[in-house]
């Protein structure tokens, strides 16, 4: 049953009744590898592509991101960042997230 409602969560997640989606294709890396428990936190506005530009007549939409990034350890990152448009109204939001890990050798 568990499973059943997993999949059908990132079903209703991936879908979307959007004409044309936003993307997000900048990576925001900390200038210095994190250390254990320390916490990054970005936020900022982004001038965001559009997945579909010729169904909405438009190339580019400006919207928000932010992002929070945890140390597990000297070698081992983790990040996950959200956006949405900016323009878009509660009915009609288009979000996205990505989650990076980042693992680092020191020489």
């Amino acid at each position: 049953m568990k499973q059943l409602i997993l999949i059908a969560l990132v079903w209703v997640l991936v879908s979307s009744c959007s004409s044309s989606l936003v993307y997000s294709p900048s990576l925001n890396l900390p200038n210095q590898s994190l250390k254990k428990e320390e916490i990054d936190l970005q936020g900022g506005v982004e001038l965001f592509p559009e997945s579909r530009p010729s169904a909405v007549s438009r190339n580019n939409i400006v919207g928000l991101h932010g992002m929070a990034a945890y140390g597990f350890g000297e070698n081992f990152n983790l990040s996950i960042k959200g956006w949405v448009d900016a323009r878009s109204s509660l009915s009609d939001l288009r979000p996205g997230l990505s989650l990076t890990a980042q693992f680092i050798q020191h020489k």
